[in-house]
C-alpha cells in the first residue's frame, strides 16, 4: 500500500492535533471511570456490572442474574462456585462496598 506524500502529511497533522488535544484534558479526568457515576440497584443484572468475565460467568451459571440475587448469598456459598476463587470474590465485595450494598453473612 503506497502513501501519498500529501496523504502522510494529513495523518501527521491529525496525530498532532490528537496529542495537542490530550495535553489540554486534565491528567485526572482521562483516569475517571465513567461506571462509577452509575447507580446500581437489586434488580441489576449482573452482566452489566463492573466484573471481570470470569466472575461474572460463575455467577450467571450458578443461575445469580441480579443483584439482589447477589446480596443473599454469602462469601462462603460465592466460593464454592466452580472457578470462583479469591479474586472474583475481592472483586465482588469492592463492588459491594463501592455501592453500600453488603453480602448475606
Amino acid at each position: 500500500m503506497k502513501i501519498t506524500v500529501n496523504t502522510y502529511k494529513r495523518l501527521l497533522r491529525a496525530v498532532n492535533d490528537l496529542q495537542s488535544i490530550l495535553k489540554e484534558v486534565k491528567p485526572e479526568s482521562r483516569n475517571e471511570r465513567p461506571a462509577d457515576s452509575v447507580t446500581y440497584t437489586k434488580d441489576t443484572d449482573i452482566l452489566q456490572l463492573p466484573l471481570s468475565t470470569r466472575a461474572s460467568h460463575c455467577l450467571v451459571r450458578e443461575h445469580i442474574y441480579t443483584v439482589g440475587d447477589l446480596l443473599e448469598c454469602s462469601r462462603a456459598r460465592l466460593l464454592r462456585i466452580r472457578n470462583f476463587g479469591r479474586h472474583s470474590l475481592i472483586e465482588v465485595e469492592d463492588f459491594c462496598a463501592a455501592n453500600n450494598f453488603k453480602l448475606k453473612n
